[in-house]
């Protein structure tokens, strides 16, 4: 197979061209490594449990898919928190293109497939990057660079937040579309840039996305000095990155656009520092880059950079494993990529000694403190000291690694090595958090830094600097004389072999699995869940339960001891204790429960209702709750309201389960005095009653009566919601508890009162996607037509054959400019291969974006008394006017690019 890769029948496989052939390849390589190491995902019918996609995305989607079989796209969620807004939830997804697929999939089946087809884009995407950006690496390096970014361990651990997952996959060309977007500004390539932002932006994770375009526009200031050239050039590429940023708008205007309108109602934005520095990278944790569980692992239990089991630190936000291989290429990329000089001999010491100083511990610190100074250092010095001496190696290495790039030559490929060095470099340093004090400055500098949380997702920009300053080395050491580039192959198909084995070894026991169909029965078989739906209240839907210790199960499901891949009772245990959230498409309402963005009033209602235990019952009766769960080593203080039903210990015997049922149950929909709001009491045959209930309508069905009446709904109330009787609007009101309140007026027959929730915020985002994606096809459908009809003159890239570069007169050792070969093309060129009796032929054919190709020949035997042809007989009597202009094009192009 290798002689038949370095073959002369097969263009060179380090070459900087690629071909579409070498695209095919290379996707169908990343995409069997795909199903070679997540093959336990797809076919062995087990998913994910543990954790936020069991507790949240997973019953999140059970009811985006209840609904999607009925054919509704619910846009009001009242399974939650006496109903809050589902679209305009910033973690839910129903407008991306991905839940085409969920009514044709069982949700926790889906929920796989979508994480193992987001992992899959993340590589060819990477790929794509590597290899069609102004790198122009060839396709074994870029191969290698996408597995490192697709499966390393950030990446992969954000398989418990499928929403993140996708985000992520859609980073990298969103970078490759920016830059082309500057070098070659066009509306194209502004609608390309546009609908890949788009997609991200419907993947439904607002914060990677703002991070993706702060890196867009990094990218694009340094991707040439275009902002030097004439105000016209200037603000036309603004203008095209403008447009671009409404095309992306525009698509995914169903998604940020109720976002944007439910942000202030909820009180997100003004998150402080202390809140948003949850989770952060411990300054230990750097060495997670080629150290994974130094630290420990959850699935034994024993995971804390502290040395013990603490609730503060996350073993999946931080993860950032990116192999030991590619951990190595990224350590010498200072010195491969760099001219060779002084920095060589010096440099590589001092990154040693850093490297011990920044990997001190405290540990060993203390001993030689205890027994050279005898306990006269005290510990609060011994800590300082030891920051000190950790903060002074981790500078260290840092101008280690950027010295040889700064004190050398500032070639192409350095500047790149450079600017990806800073990216990683700034990206870990904001990760620390506070710790490290420059997300201070971005805390409030940055917009949009502060309405988010959790530091440790800045290190999106080192996991991609990673994967391409590992493919950027891989590509250096690859590029060798002819007689070595089997040796060089056979060393980056190893490189690749052992990056899969690493990363996949590590992909595939950070999560534990559990049978589908495990976990669906649990919920069946549970105790609580049998329970609720033999009550006839809460299977009407007229009352709800309510989870006065929601944190409680929460933290207790999610702590490490909990983590393991035979824990049996796992799901019996969440599902008996109502874990918030988990009921959701059951059928059951719940008065509280978990929500990024709920309602300030419904989050309100929902914190004082749990701790305002003397009027939990009177509290909780408003809000139609008829029984209670408590989730605690002991009862609730005795209240005569509350009836207990039944009690019993965990699996474990760690805490106990209590329910209640309450007395001062007060029915969903009802009606109250005018003034009081309090429930008047009426024969059952005059209650109001719900006769039809779907996320986005609710039809009550109103008694006659000689006088007009008020009827309470327990349900949140907030705008977007109308009411209609008999075809005339009826006014909603909102109450001082934040419930909807509707004056009935006198009717002698059975009347209906309809409500129906149609946001114009809603449906003026469905709108403009609707627009963007018919503006968006009619630019590219036109771009696509007029390249059909286009028949401009050819231009040519270089490509290094078996002699040398091709057409060496015209180009150069950095490549050609895209410019326009001169008439007429020559079918078949001969050029030199180092003999005297044989030349290489080259055919030429058109790519699909207008160049030309051309493809090395068999070696062609010669008869030494004929006179020898060379290249230059075969171009044009004008080549060589147009190889000086060629050169000075190359001159003045390599003086104008940033990198």
């Amino acid at each position: 197979m290798i002689d038949y890769l370095v073959s002369k029948r097969m263009r060179n496989p380090f070459s900087s061209r690629i071909r579409v052939g070498d695209d095919g390849c290379a996707a169908l390589l990343l995409a069997g490594v795909t199903v070679a190491v997540f093959w336990p995902w797809l076919f062995t019918g087990r998913a994910f449990y543990w954790g936020d996609i069991g507790l949240y995305f997973a019953p999140l989607t059970v009811f985006l898919r209840a609904n999607l079989l009925h054919g509704d796209i619910p846009f009001w969620n009242p399974e939650l928190l006496c109903g809050t807004p589902f679209v305009g939830n910033p973690q839910a997804w129903p407008f991306s293109p991905v839940s085409a697929l969920l009514p044709f999939l069982e949700p926790h089946r889906f929920l796989m497939v979508m994480n193992v087809i987001s992992i899959f884009l993340a590589g060819l995407f990477c790929y794509r990057y590597l290899t069609r950006s102004k790198l122009r690496l060839g396709w074994v390096s870029g191969v290698l660079g996408a597995l490192v970014y697709m499966l390393g361990g950030f990446v992969v651990s954000k398989a418990q937040f499928p929403n993140m997952l996708a985000a992520l996959s859609f980073l990298p060309l969103c970078l490759l579309q920016a830059e082309r977007l500057v070098r070659t500004p066009s509306l194209r390539q502004a609608a390309w840039l546009g609908l890949a932002l788009g997609l991200q932006m419907l993947s439904a994770h607002a914060q990677i996305s703002m991070m993706t375009i702060y890196l867009c526009g990094v990218v694009a200031l340094a991707s040439g000095k275009w902002w030097r050239k004439s105000a016209r050039a200037l603000a036309g590429r603004l203008g095209l990155f403008l447009a671009a940023g409404g095309v992306a708008a525009a698509l995914s205007a169903s998604e940020w656009l109720p976002t944007v309108a439910l942000w202030h109602s909820a009180g997100r934005h003004v998150l402080g520092l202390k809140i948003a520095n949850r989770f952060f990278l411990h300054l230990d944790q750097w060495t997670g880059f080629f150290w994974p569980n130094r630290f420990g692992h959850p699935i034994f239990g024993n995971f804390s950079p502290d040395g013990a089991v603490v609730t503060y630190h996350n073993y999946w936000e931080t993860a950032c494993y990116i192999g030991i291989v590619p951990s190595l290429l990224v350590l010498f990329a200072p010195f491969i990529l760099a001219r060779r000089g002084r920095p060589f001999r010096f440099w590589p010491i001092v990154i040693a000694a850093a490297a011990v100083c920044a990997l001190v511990t405290f540990v060993p610190t203390a001993w030689f403190a205890r027994n050279v100074f005898y306990g006269g250092v005290s510990m609060r010095s011994l800590h300082s000291a030891v920051a000190l001496i950790r903060g002074i190696g981790a500078g260290l290495i840092v101008a280690g690694g950027v010295a040889p790039l700064v004190l050398t030559n500032r070639s192409r490929i350095a500047r790149y090595a450079f600017f990806w060095g800073a990216v990683s470099v700034v990206s870990v340093w904001l990760a620390f958090g506070k710790a490290a004090w420059l997300y201070h400055g971005a805390f409030y500098v940055l917009p949009g830094v502060r309405a988010f949380h959790d530091p440790a997702r800045f290190l999106t920009g080192a996991a991609l600097g990673a994967a391409v300053l590992s493919a950027m080395v891989l590509d250096r050491i690859l590029f060798r004389p002819k007689k070595r580039q089997t040796l060089a192959l056979c060393f980056a198909f190893a490189c690749i072999v052992v990056t899969v084995v690493d990363l996949g070894a590590f992909d595939r026991g950070i999560y534990p699995l559990k049978s589908i169909d495990e976990i669906n029965s649990s919920l069946r078989k549970s105790v609580l869940v049998r329970s609720l739906h033999n009550d006839p209240i809460l299977e009407g839907r007229k009352g709800r339960i309510l989870m006065v210790d929601s944190e409680g199960p929460w933290n207790f499901f999610t702590s490490y001891r909990n983590y393991r891949q035979n824990e049996k009772s796992y799901l019996v245990r969440w599902a008996d204790t109502s874990v918030p959230n988990l009921l959701m498409g059951t059928g059951l309402m719940e008065a509280g429960a978990y929500e990024p963005l709920a309602p300030a009033m419904a989050q309100r209602r929902a914190y004082s209702v749990r701790h305002s235990t003397p009027f939990l019952a009177d509290d909780a009766g408003r809000m139609a709750v008829e029984q209670v769960i408590a989730f605690r080593p002991h009862p609730l203080p005795q209240q005569p309201e509350l009836l207990r039903l039944k009690a019993f210990q965990t699996r474990d015997n760690y805490d106990s389960i209590y329910y209640y049922k309450n007395l001062r149950f007060e029915p969903r929909v009802r009606f109250v005095n005018a003034r009081t709001e309090r429930l008047v009491a009426y024969p059952q045959s005059a209650e109001p009653a719900i006769a039809r209930e779907r996320p986005n309508l609710l039809v009550v069905s109103i008694p006659p009566s000689n006088k007009a009446r008020t009827l309470m709904i327990s349900d949140s109330f907030f705008p977007g919601w109308h009411a209609k009787m008999r075809g005339k609007p009826v006014q909603i009101v909102d109450t001082f508890d934040g419930f909807r309140k509707l004056r009935i007026p006198a009717t002698r027959i059975r009347s209906s009162v309809v409500l129906t929730y149609r946001p114009v915020v809603i449906l003026l985002g469905i709108y403009l996607m609707l627009a963007g994606v018919a503006l968006l096809t009619m630019t590219l459908g036109a771009w696509i037509a007029s390249s059909a009809s286009r028949t401009g003159e050819p231009r040519i890239r270089r490509q290094q054959g078996e002699g040398g570069w091709l057409f060496p007169d015209v180009g150069t050792a950095d490549g050609a400019p895209d410019e326009k070969l001169p008439e007429p093309l020559p079918e078949r060129v001969p050029v030199a291969a180092g003999a005297d009796s044989a030349h290489q032929t080259i055919t030429a054919s058109r790519d699909e974006e207008g160049f030309v190709e051309w493809h090395p020949g068999d070696l062609v035997e010669v008869d030494p008394a004929e006179p020898q042809a060379s290249s230059r007989e075969h171009q044009p009597a004008s080549a060589g006017n147009d190889r000086r202009r060629f050169r000075r094009l190359n001159r003045e192009r390599r003086n104008s690019d940033g990198f």
